[in-house]
Parts: structure tokens; C-alpha cells; sequence
């Protein structure tokens, strides 16, 4: 179920875009971010409705530490598509390094009822949902 949610999630709808996208993620995993950048903001300039690949684009603002574009690109990602689990995923992350747990703990929230059983997800919601139990005592 998983591969095909992501199929569908990596599908712009333009075989060019697609292209790019996985040029960008392929330069991310290689760790040449440079590339990565120039692909994805080539990808939201080409298909601005397609979340992937702002989803993309803010998750490597926040390996950049460029926190106010990850925000950003993560809440058109999410404007886009509501039930994009990869993009609330990554708003949790934001919102962790941001110090703010409680939110980031409600974005998982989301994300975990989307997709249960993924395991990152699954275990941002049991630590910080027991970090916020913990602050309520």
C-alpha cells in the first residue's frame, strides 16, 4: 500500500517534471545538495500544484537550516495536498527543530493517521506523546 501511495505521490502528471524530481532526489541521496536545490526549485517553478515537490523542496530547507522556506514550502506541499503523509512527516520535523514539541507532535498525529505503520512516524508519536503526558502531570 505504501509504494503505491508514494507512486502516486511522485507522479506530477509531466514526464519532464518527473525527470527532475528524481534528479533532485537522486543528487539529494548522492549528497550533492547544490543539485538538489537547482532541481527542485526547477520543479516548483515547472508545477507549482504539485506537492511532491514542494514537500521535497522544504525538506532540504531544513537540511539547509533555512527554517522560514521549509515552513513555507511545507504549507503549500500541505495546501496542496491535505493527506500528504511525507509533508506532514516533514511539518513534525520543522516544528521539532523549531522547539515547538506540541505542534510537531499534532503534525505527526496527522501523518500517523494516514499512514499507521510507518515506523518513523509511529515513534515521534509515542516519544513526544509521552513528553507532552509527562509535562500535563
Amino acid at each position: 500500500m505504501a509504494e503505491e501511495i508514494w507512486a502516486v505521490f511522485l507522479q506530477s502528471g509531466s514526464a519532464s517534471v518527473d525527470f527532475v524530481l528524481m534528479r533532485g532526489i537522486a543528487a539529494e541521496n548522492a549528497g550533492n545538495l547544490k543539485l538538489a536545490r537547482r532541481m527542485y526549485d526547477h520543479v516548483t517553478r515547472l508545477a507549482p500544484d504539485f506537492a511532491e515537490g514542494w514537500s521535497r523542496s522544504a525538506r532540504l530547507a531544513l537540511s539547509e537550516r533555512d527554517y522560514n522556506r521549509a515552513v513555507n514550502e511545507i504549507t503549500k506541499a500541505l495546501n496542496i495536498e491535505p493527506r500528504h503523509f511525507y509533508a506532514l512527516w516533514t511539518l513534525g520535523n520543522i516544528l521539532e527543530t523549531l522547539e515547538r514539541p506540541n505542534d510537531a507532535f499534532e503534525a505527526y498525529e496527522e501523518a500517523a493517521k494516514i499512514y499507521p505503520l510507518h515506523p518513523e512516524i509511529k515513534a515521534r508519536v509515542e516519544t513526544l506523546g509521552k513528553n507532552a503526558r509527562g509535562q500535563a502531570l
